[in-house]
Protein backbone atom coordinates (compact mmCIF):
# COMPACT_ATOMS: atom_id res chain seq x y z
CA UNK A 1 0.00 0.00 0.00
CA UNK A 2 1.82 2.99 -0.99
CA UNK A 3 1.55 6.45 1.19
CA UNK A 4 -1.29 7.95 0.09
CA UNK A 5 -3.58 5.32 0.21
CA UNK A 6 -1.76 4.30 3.78
CA UNK A 7 -2.90 7.89 5.01
CA UNK A 8 -6.52 7.98 3.18
CA UNK A 9 -6.92 4.78 5.15
CA UNK A 10 -6.22 6.27 8.46
CA UNK A 11 -8.47 9.48 8.10
CA UNK A 12 -11.40 7.31 6.56
CA UNK A 13 -11.02 4.94 10.03
CA UNK A 14 -10.72 8.59 11.98
CA UNK A 15 -13.69 10.39 10.26
CA UNK A 16 -15.84 7.21 10.54
CA UNK A 17 -15.26 7.07 14.15
CA UNK A 18 -15.66 10.43 14.98
CA UNK A 19 -18.85 10.30 13.02
CA UNK A 20 -20.57 7.77 14.49
CA UNK A 21 -19.28 9.27 17.83
CA UNK A 22 -20.73 12.69 17.16
CA UNK A 23 -23.93 11.37 15.65
CA UNK A 24 -24.59 9.03 19.06
CA UNK A 25 -24.48 11.99 21.59
CA UNK A 26 -26.85 15.37 22.06
CA UNK A 27 -26.67 17.80 19.50
CA UNK A 28 -25.14 20.93 20.74
CA UNK A 29 -28.47 22.81 19.00
CA UNK A 30 -30.76 20.66 18.13
CA UNK A 31 -33.27 23.42 16.97
CA UNK A 32 -30.61 24.62 14.72
CA UNK A 33 -29.09 21.79 13.27
CA UNK A 34 -32.89 20.16 12.78
CA UNK A 35 -33.93 23.46 10.63
CA UNK A 36 -30.87 22.40 8.54
CA UNK A 37 -31.88 18.90 7.98
CA UNK A 38 -35.22 19.75 7.06
CA UNK A 39 -33.91 22.24 4.57
CA UNK A 40 -31.86 19.40 2.94
CA UNK A 41 -34.51 16.75 2.56
CA UNK A 42 -37.35 19.46 1.19
CA UNK A 43 -34.79 20.23 -1.60
CA UNK A 44 -34.44 16.57 -2.35
CA UNK A 45 -37.53 15.52 -4.92
CA UNK A 46 -36.65 11.99 -6.03
CA UNK A 47 -35.41 12.99 -9.67
CA UNK A 48 -31.76 11.41 -10.01
CA UNK A 49 -30.83 14.57 -11.92
CA UNK A 50 -32.26 17.21 -9.71
CA UNK A 51 -30.44 15.47 -6.55
CA UNK A 52 -27.55 14.67 -7.85
CA UNK A 53 -26.93 18.50 -9.02
CA UNK A 54 -27.78 19.27 -5.20
CA UNK A 55 -26.10 16.67 -3.82
CA UNK A 56 -22.66 17.17 -5.63
CA UNK A 57 -22.53 21.21 -5.36
CA UNK A 58 -23.20 20.89 -2.02
CA UNK A 59 -20.27 18.36 -1.20
CA UNK A 60 -17.79 20.13 -3.58
CA UNK A 61 -17.73 22.62 -1.25
CA UNK A 62 -16.94 20.15 1.43
CA UNK A 63 -14.43 18.44 -0.60
CA UNK A 64 -12.11 21.60 -2.08
CA UNK A 65 -12.14 22.43 1.59
CA UNK A 66 -10.48 19.18 2.95
CA UNK A 67 -8.12 19.91 0.16
CA UNK A 68 -6.70 22.90 1.78
CA UNK A 69 -2.85 22.13 2.40
CA UNK A 70 -1.97 21.97 5.98
CA UNK A 71 -6.02 22.87 7.71
CA UNK A 72 -7.63 20.52 5.27
CA UNK A 73 -8.16 17.63 7.97
CA UNK A 74 -8.89 19.96 10.12
CA UNK A 75 -11.91 21.09 8.25
CA UNK A 76 -12.74 17.76 7.12
CA UNK A 77 -12.99 16.63 10.54
CA UNK A 78 -15.16 19.86 11.92
CA UNK A 79 -17.44 19.00 8.35
CA UNK A 80 -18.11 15.41 9.75
CA UNK A 81 -18.42 16.47 13.50
CA UNK A 82 -20.94 18.88 12.47
CA UNK A 83 -22.90 16.39 10.14
CA UNK A 84 -22.78 13.86 13.35
CA UNK A 85 -24.12 16.47 15.10
CA UNK A 86 -27.47 16.53 12.41
CA UNK A 87 -28.21 12.81 12.41
CA UNK A 88 -28.18 12.85 16.09
CA UNK A 89 -31.01 15.79 15.90
CA UNK A 90 -32.68 13.91 13.48
CA UNK A 91 -32.20 11.13 15.02
CA UNK A 92 -33.31 11.88 18.39
CA UNK A 93 -36.87 13.99 17.13
CA UNK A 94 -37.38 10.62 14.75
CA UNK A 95 -36.99 8.11 17.26
CA UNK A 96 -37.83 9.79 20.51
CA UNK A 97 -41.67 9.10 19.71
CA UNK A 98 -40.46 5.51 20.26
CA UNK A 99 -38.71 6.10 23.56
CA UNK A 100 -35.40 5.09 21.75
CA UNK A 101 -32.10 6.28 23.71
CA UNK A 102 -31.06 9.19 21.63
CA UNK A 103 -27.84 8.23 21.77
CA UNK A 104 -28.59 4.67 20.38
CA UNK A 105 -30.76 6.02 17.26
CA UNK A 106 -27.99 8.34 16.33
CA UNK A 107 -25.40 5.96 16.23
CA UNK A 108 -26.98 3.20 14.58
CA UNK A 109 -28.48 6.13 11.53
CA UNK A 110 -24.57 7.24 11.49
CA UNK A 111 -23.36 3.28 10.80
CA UNK A 112 -26.33 2.94 8.40
CA UNK A 113 -25.24 6.00 6.14
CA UNK A 114 -21.60 4.46 6.58
CA UNK A 115 -22.78 0.80 5.17
CA UNK A 116 -24.93 2.49 2.20
CA UNK A 117 -23.00 2.71 -0.94
CA UNK A 118 -22.43 6.30 -0.97
CA UNK A 119 -21.68 7.16 2.45
CA UNK A 120 -19.04 4.96 2.03
CA UNK A 121 -17.71 6.28 -1.24
CA UNK A 122 -18.40 10.03 -0.18
CA UNK A 123 -16.31 9.59 2.86
CA UNK A 124 -13.63 8.08 0.97
CA UNK A 125 -14.43 11.59 -1.27
CA UNK A 126 -13.16 13.77 1.62
CA UNK A 127 -10.39 11.46 2.60
CA UNK A 128 -8.30 11.63 -0.27
CA UNK A 129 -9.23 15.32 -0.07
CA UNK A 130 -7.53 15.63 3.55
CA UNK A 131 -5.01 13.01 2.64
CA UNK A 132 -3.70 14.88 -0.16
CA UNK A 133 -3.88 18.10 2.03
CA UNK A 134 -1.16 16.47 4.06
CA UNK A 135 0.70 14.89 1.82
CA UNK A 136 1.05 18.86 -0.41
CA UNK A 137 1.84 20.12 2.56
CA UNK A 138 4.29 17.82 3.50
CA UNK A 139 6.20 18.22 0.04
CA UNK A 140 5.70 22.17 0.75
CA UNK A 141 7.59 21.82 3.75
CA UNK A 142 10.43 19.80 2.28
CA UNK A 143 11.13 22.42 -0.42
CA UNK A 144 9.72 19.97 -3.57
CA UNK A 145 9.65 21.58 -6.59
CA UNK A 146 6.37 23.73 -7.12
CA UNK A 147 5.63 22.09 -10.35
CA UNK A 148 5.03 18.89 -8.73
CA UNK A 149 3.50 19.48 -5.89
CA UNK A 150 0.81 21.45 -8.18
CA UNK A 151 0.90 18.99 -10.57
CA UNK A 152 0.33 15.80 -7.40
CA UNK A 153 -2.13 18.34 -5.83
CA UNK A 154 -4.37 18.83 -8.89
CA UNK A 155 -4.63 15.08 -10.03
CA UNK A 156 -5.63 13.65 -6.39
CA UNK A 157 -7.93 17.02 -6.05
CA UNK A 158 -9.67 16.05 -9.60
CA UNK A 159 -9.82 11.89 -8.36
CA UNK A 160 -11.67 13.62 -5.16
CA UNK A 161 -14.07 15.17 -7.17
CA UNK A 162 -14.94 12.57 -9.51
CA UNK A 163 -15.04 10.13 -6.69
CA UNK A 164 -17.41 12.13 -5.13
CA UNK A 165 -19.77 12.60 -8.30
CA UNK A 166 -20.12 9.02 -8.58
CA UNK A 167 -20.84 9.28 -4.48
CA UNK A 168 -23.64 11.57 -5.80
CA UNK A 169 -24.89 9.50 -8.25
CA UNK A 170 -24.96 6.96 -6.03
CA UNK A 171 -26.98 8.68 -3.42
CA UNK A 172 -29.35 10.10 -6.00
CA UNK A 173 -30.32 6.56 -7.44
CA UNK A 174 -30.92 5.88 -3.64
CA UNK A 175 -33.06 8.04 -2.95
CA UNK A 176 -35.21 7.41 -6.23
CA UNK A 177 -35.20 3.84 -5.04
CA UNK A 178 -36.50 4.21 -1.54
CA UNK A 179 -38.86 6.52 -2.42
CA UNK A 180 -39.87 3.40 -4.83
CA UNK A 181 -40.13 1.44 -1.22
CA UNK A 182 -37.33 -0.09 -2.26
CA UNK A 183 -34.58 -0.81 0.72
CA UNK A 184 -33.12 -3.56 -0.88
CA UNK A 185 -32.49 -1.84 -4.33
CA UNK A 186 -30.61 0.62 -2.11
CA UNK A 187 -27.84 -1.80 -0.67
CA UNK A 188 -27.83 -3.53 -3.98
CA UNK A 189 -25.97 -1.15 -5.48
CA UNK A 190 -22.95 -2.53 -3.49
CA UNK A 191 -23.00 -4.83 -6.57
CA UNK A 192 -21.47 -1.88 -8.78
CA UNK A 193 -19.91 0.28 -5.30
CA UNK A 194 -17.60 -2.62 -4.39
CA UNK A 195 -15.82 -3.14 -7.79
CA UNK A 196 -15.45 0.60 -8.33
CA UNK A 197 -13.84 1.42 -5.28
CA UNK A 198 -11.38 -1.95 -5.73
CA UNK A 199 -10.69 0.10 -8.89
CA UNK A 200 -10.34 3.29 -7.45
CA UNK A 201 -7.64 1.85 -4.92
CA UNK A 202 -5.64 0.56 -7.68
CA UNK A 203 -5.94 3.57 -10.08
CA UNK A 204 -4.75 6.17 -6.86
CA UNK A 205 -1.86 3.64 -6.44
CA UNK A 206 -0.79 4.08 -9.99
CA UNK A 207 -1.45 7.73 -10.17
CA UNK A 208 0.57 8.34 -7.08
CA UNK A 209 3.56 6.03 -8.56
CA UNK A 210 3.54 7.46 -11.81
CA UNK A 211 3.91 11.42 -10.32
CA UNK A 212 6.88 10.19 -8.26
CA UNK A 213 8.65 8.71 -10.66
CA UNK A 214 8.35 11.37 -13.26
CA UNK A 215 10.08 14.12 -11.34
CA UNK A 216 13.46 13.97 -10.69
CA UNK A 217 13.55 15.56 -7.38
CA UNK A 218 10.86 13.34 -6.39
CA UNK A 219 12.25 10.26 -7.25
CA UNK A 220 15.77 11.50 -5.45
CA UNK A 221 14.11 13.27 -2.47
CA UNK A 222 10.97 11.48 -1.68
CA UNK A 223 10.35 7.19 -1.12
CA UNK A 224 8.89 5.38 -4.01
CA UNK A 225 6.07 3.34 -3.60
CA UNK A 226 7.41 0.05 -4.81
CA UNK A 227 6.73 -1.36 -7.99
CA UNK A 228 5.34 -5.29 -7.92
CA UNK A 229 7.34 -7.25 -10.15
CA UNK A 230 5.87 -8.74 -13.26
Amino acid sequence: MNPLAKLTLVLFIIEVVLFVASASVPAYNEQTLLSTFHNLTEAVNGSVINDFVLIYSNNVVIALGSSVPFVGVLIMLFVVFNTGQVVSAAASAFFGTFSVPSSVAGGLVAILLVLMPHGTVEFLSYTIASATSLRTGLFVLKRYPSSFIAKYYITFLLLSLFNLAVAALLESVEIASSSGGSAIGVFSLWVFALPYLIGLYYLQRRLEIRLLASSKEGSDRYPQPSVPQP
